[in-house]
This record gives structure tokens, sequence and C-alpha cells, in this order.
């Protein structure tokens, strides 16, 4: 499996770009967005809150005594989290998401070290250049990410326009993928797809809610995926 593979996935992110995503019988399909119901205003900066949380620590034995760079977390959603904005929390999106990816990555042990790495997502778009990036910050893996959704959806429960009764879920997707950048081999690739929710019945919305909604996807997103790098990742011929 080699870095042209990257490629192909980049193709699926973008078509499953184009819709939401919703739990059925424990996998995703594709739905709309066309059921949502009255917008949801971003809340006044001062009334904000924070989607950052503590990964939990593991203390197994690493599966990869090397050290991991974590590249930028790359937007590719096409559509921000709510009504053409982002300004839903403390943080900026999607810093936060790549931000807390890192922090994932490092509590979970699965690596000797890791970094975080500041480099220009143009800059990671060839073997080359991503060899040249591991070169230059003393990294021997990489990984990247590509965000696909972090969105609310607010769907009325009942056709009954009189009843308050609605759920409100928050999308999580991205493609993650684990690449040895001398030889281009992509040890790991996935798209993790997660949602989380609750019901209302006031008619509002406090930020309390959609905060703690997204805060399940993101944990639940991360654990799918360092399970999955742990079960499914290849090793390393040394």
């Amino acid at each position: 499996m080699r870095l042209l593979l990257r490629t192909a996935i980049a193709v699926g992110v973008t078509m499953c770009a184009l819709g939401a995503w919703s739990m059925d019988g424990g996998r995703f399909s594709n739905t709309a967005f066309a059921d949502d119901v009255e917008k949801i205003k971003p809340p006044k900066e001062k009334n904000r809150l924070s989607i950052s949380y503590r990964p939990e620590a593991a203390y197994n034995q690493p599966k990869y005594n090397v050290t991991l760079g974590v590249l930028p977390m790359t937007d590719k959603r096409v559509m921000k989290f709510y009504g053409g904005s982002d300004d839903f929390f403390i943080e900026t999106l999607p810093d936060a998401l790549g931000d807390t990816l890192y922090y994932e990555l490092k509590a979970s042990n699965l690596f000797r070290n890791v970094r975080r790495l500041s480099v220009p997502s143009g800059d990671i778009s060839s073997p080359e250049a991503l060899a040249k990036i591991a070169a230059d910050n003393g990294v021997d893996l990489l990984m990247t990410a590509d965000l696909v959704h972090f969105n609310l959806l607010r769907k009325k429960m009942m056709n009954d326009k009189k009843s308050p009764d609605f759920q409100l879920n928050v999308h999580f997707s991205f493609v993650g993928q684990l690449i040895e950048p001398r030889s281009g081999i992509i040890l790991w690739a996935e798209q993790i797809r997660r949602e989380h929710g609750s019901l209302n019945s006031s008619g509002e919305v406090a930020p309390y809610e959609y905060t703690g909604n997204a805060i399940e996807a993101l944990k639940a997103g991360f654990t799918d995926m360092k399970q999955l790098i742990m079960a499914t990742g290849l090793e390393i011929a040394r």
C-alpha cells in the first residue's frame, strides 16, 4: 500500500463530505441536512464553552518504538459546524481538533514519542515532501488527518409542528493516515465516523448541549482511531 492511496482516499473524502452521517445499526448512512429545523445562532463570545478535554492515559507498551510527527489537521468539510459558522466554541476550528488529535496520540502510548509539527498543508503533497518534513523534524513516522465532518444537526422527532421534541446530534468524521515517509508506505489508513446526540424538549438550545455532544463524539472517534491503529496498523520492518 503506497502513498498513492492518499489520492484515492481524498476522492472518497470529497464524495462523503456531500452529506451528513446518521447512525444506523452501528454503521453510518448518508443523509441530508434537509431535516434540519430552526437555526441555532452562535452564542456570544462570553457564553461559548470549550471542546477541549483530557484524554485518558494508556500504559501499554508502545506498538511503534519510534517518534511520530503529527501534521496539522486539514479542513475538508463542505459545511461549517452549523449555519455557515464555526463560532460556537472558545477554540478555533479545525485547529482545536488537530490539537486534540495530537494529545490523544500522545496519551495513547502507541508511539515512543509524539511531536506536533507546524507544516503548511501544501507542503505534504508528495512523498518527497513528506520525507523532507520527517528528516527536518527528526521524526520516523507521520500522521495526517483530513476533517470530513464536524457538524451539528437539529432534527424534529415528530412531524407534529407543535411538538417541542428534537434530536441534537454532532457528527464527526475524519480520514487518518499513518505514513512511513522514507518509503512512502502507509501503515494505517481509515475513515473514522462517530456521532453523539441528545433529546431536547425545551425548544431552546444551550451551549452546553451541543458542546457536550461534540466532546463525546470526539472521544468516541479518537478511541476508535487508537484501537484500529493498535489492531490493524502494519508493523515496521527494521
